[in-house]
């Protein structure tokens, strides 16, 4: 881990989130110094860039179709190769060349991956029962491949871009550990207040916004502990992989058209229900950030 954290500059002791810092100093110092900003900064040129790149592209004659492939094209050039970019510029993209640990971060998420297997299992039996007719090898292969992206471009963005940059800074004590999952995982979540734009509940999306939440801080708790990205991309892959089963298994169904429409308004009862199956996440995440483990996250940090 010491191979890491070395590659950027690391400010070491406990200080408390910087909001504001020296006034005499330039902008950019200001800047570089305000990891909080940094990792906010981050995540809304993101956003700007998939807005404009979804509206300019099709305005350009360039179309990626209703298919698995198109969905997958989709993803990479919307929102991985944009993520990429944007860790590069904020320093971040080491993390990208860090392999290790995969196994274990596997297992700290293995309640979500027993889960998801089960539940793909179930969802196989009954629609085979059904007669439901599957898409072609090649098309389930491509849909496996896209939901893989979406972890990879949401994960790189939460955990490997906005943690990553507030914990170089923060990441010497328990509080700052906290500080930086919380910023990463409120922060994703209220990206998705951009669905109301698209026609959204207002209460669907403060569903969203705090599922999202939740489930953020689930996936940082694990990238914390172990710092391998690919694994909870995977491990983000296969849920969307179950939610989204019906589109991307079975004829007759788009993944992409189902990723652009908006869900139907849910009842306050229902929204209740939701956060609270949703607040599951939180269990996990708050056992693999138990004080041992954090404690020793902190030692390998220093």
């Amino acid at each position: 881990m010491k191979e890491m954290v070395a590659v950027n500059e690391i400010s070491v002791g406990d200080k408390k989130p910087e909001f504001l810092v020296d006034g005499k100093k330039g902008f950019l110092s200001r800047f570089q110094e305000n990891s909080f900003l940094k990792a906010i900064t981050a995540l809304v040129i993101f956003e700007i860039l998939f807005q404009l790149l979804k509206k300019f592209l099709p305005l350009v004659g360039i179309d990626f179709g209703l298919n698995n492939s198109g969905a997958f094209v989709r993803e990479l050039v919307l929102k991985v190769i944009p993520v990429i970019l944007i860790s590069v510029i904020f320093k971040t993209s080491d993390v990208l060349k860090y392999t290790k640990n995969f196994g274990k971060s596997l297992f700290s998420g293995l309640s979500v991956i027993i889960y998801t297997v089960f539940a793909s299992f179930i969802l196989f039996v009954v629609a085979i029962s059904e007669g439901s007719p599957l898409k072609s090898v090649p098309e389930i292969i491509f849909f496996a491949l896209f939901v893989f992206f979406v972890g990879l471009s949401e994960e790189l963005l939460c955990s490997g871009i906005m943690t990553e940059t507030m914990l170089r800074k923060h990441g010497n004590s328990k509080k700052g550990i906290w500080f930086s999952i919380l910023t990463s995982s409120v922060g994703f979540g209220l990206l998705h207040l951009t669905n109301i734009l698209m026609g959204q509940s207002v209460l669907d999306t403060v569903i969203q916004v705090i599922t999202a939440t939740f489930v953020g801080i689930f996936f940082n708790a694990i990238y914390v502990r172990h710092r391998n990205v690919y694994a909870i991309a995977l491990i983000h892959g296969m849920i969307d992989f179950v939610a989204m089963w019906n589109q991307g298994v079975f004829q007759g169904n788009s993944v992409l058209k189902v990723y652009e429409e908006t869900t139907v308004a849910t009842s306050v009862s229902e929204a209740i229900i939701m956060i609270l199956v949703n607040s599951v996440f939180l269990i996990p995440a708050f056992i693999i950030l138990r004080k041992k483990k954090l404690n020793e996250v902190i030692e390998k940090q220093n």
